[in-house]
């Protein structure tokens, strides 16, 4: 293989390696923007300031964690007709009982909740 042919070759890889980690989204990233949504609304923080980790999720319910300004959390919610909505969420023992009245799935609740 000649000096050129390998340089188009190694071009190609690191062009192709490059559109596959650009389209990578990371699990629960469709919930995102409207956790930040809700969570600006219910606390009165700029959507900016906030930071979601999406656990474990099954196209409704979502579990994760959640950073506003600086200051970690827990959190449990619910797609509403495309709106997210906060069922519970702070750092002390989660309200497994709001949680099963809003139908939570064990999936989703996991060791929260056993």
């Amino acid at each position: 293989m000649s000096l050129s042919s390998k340089l188009v070759f190694f071009i190609l890889v690191l062009v192709v390696g490059f559109l596959a980690y650009s389209s990578y989204e990371p699990a629960g990233f469709e919930y995102h923007d409207g956790l930040k949504q809700a969570f600006s609304q219910k606390y009165g923080i700029d959507q900016n300031q906030i930071k979601v980790r999406v656990g474990n999720h099954d196209g409704v319910f979502v579990q994760g964690e959640v950073e506003l300004n600086k200051e970690g959390a827990l959190f449990f919610a619910v797609s509403n007709e495309g709106t997210m909505e906060i069922v519970w969420d702070g750092n002390g023992e989660v309200d497994c009982k709001e949680l099963l009245d809003n139908e939570f799935p064990q999936s989703v609740i996991g060791e929260w909740c056993s």
